[in-house]
């Protein structure tokens, strides 16, 4: 799928609110594209602790989307990215420090 980037490291540096659902990501990602140079990004994020991203969905105005809140600072590496369809979709895969 795509390419493999060479070590790539992502950091979140905010808040980020995200769906597990797929079609709500890709609704969203297609909304965001308004000029014809942007193009649609779906991310999608494994996460291995716990403690990086909560689930609010019983807490969300809108819980058929359910809604995660991911905390700030979790280091991530880039596993793939597939450029070959839109929206692109980029796998990140958390780094947790007692494990990598």
């Amino acid at each position: 799928m795509g390419s493999e980037p060479n070590d790539f490291h992502w950091v979140n540096k905010a808040f980020q609110s995200t769906s597990k659902l797929l079609k709500v990501a890709s609704d969203f990602a297609n909304m965001q594209a308004t000029t014809p140079e942007e193009v649609p990004v779906l991310i999608q994020y494994t996460i291995l602790d716990r403690k990086s991203a909560f689930d609010i969905r019983d807490l969300s105005e809108f819980p058929e989307e359910e809604e995660v809140l991911m905390v700030p600072g979790s280091l991530f590496k880039v596993d793939c990215v597939d450029n070959r369809i839109e929206p692109y979709q980029i796998h990140l895969r958390q780094l947790t420090w007692d494990h990598e």
